[in-house]
This record gives structure tokens, C-alpha cells and sequence, in this order.
């Protein structure tokens, strides 16, 4: 049951062709930073999260791989049913139109809190 489920989340994220490759760190060369972050989402569905709650996820990451990154918050959240929050910084306006909701804040204060259709 166990290599059925992280087949799967493996399917999901795309990460099959790593299964054998370290995550890595500052001395061992790993997977990429895009992977790194889907591993993120693996790990926390595979751990049954109902809540699940990343900070500055798209630091570092181009614009394609980081929109890569929210469709994947983005479908793990409509498949397993599970809420994410997310802080992103700049998000494209692609990325941005993954969420449902959205808190825009302002000069340190909360501009907006809403469906991120209505966002203005």
C-alpha cells in the first residue's frame, strides 16, 4: 500500500524520474529547486494534512516553474480535498488566478480579503 501511494504522489508531482536521486542540500548535489518544492506538497498530502500552510514558496523560482508549483498546490488541494494557505510575493497574474481566495496586504496592512475574482 505504501509504494502504491508515493507511486502515485510521485505521478501526481511529477517527481518518478527522481525516485532515486537524493533531495540534496549545500554539499550533495540533489534534485532541482522546482522538485524540491513539489516534494513539499508530496510529503504533506501523503501525510493526510486537512490544513496544509507554505511560506514564500515561489523564492528562487522562475515564473514557469513557480506557476508549475501552484498547479500542483492547486490540483493535490481539488483532489485530496484538503485547504492550503500559501504567501506568495508577486505572484503572476496565472498564479494568482489559482487561488479562491485571496489576502492582499499593503504597506503592512490588509488591502483586501476575498474571492481573488472580485480582487480589485
Amino acid at each position: 500500500m505504501v509504494k502504491e501511494v508515493s507511486d502515485l504522489a510521485m505521478t501526481v508531482f511529477g517527481l518518478k524520474h527522481t525516485r532515486d536521486t537524493y533531495v540534496g542540500d549545500a554539499v550533495i548535489r540533489g534534485i532541482s529547486g522546482g522538485e524540491k518544492k513539489r516534494v513539499s506538497i508530496a510529503e504533506a498530502m501523503m501525510a493526510r494534512a486537512k490544513v496544509t500552510a507554505f511560506d514564500n514558496t515561489t523564492r528562487g523560482l522562475d515564473s514557469s516553474t513557480a506557476l508549475e508549483f501552484g498547479n500542483a498546490l492547486r490540483n493535490s488541494t481539488d483532489s485530496f480535498k484538503y485547504t492550503t494557505v500559501a504567501s506568495l510575493y508577486q505572484a503572476s497574474e496565472n498564479l494568482y488566478s489559482l487561488f479562491d481566495k485571496v489576502c492582499i496586504i499593503y504597506q503592512g496592512r490588509m488591502a483586501y480579503f476575498g474571492p481573488a475574482s472580485q480582487a480589485r
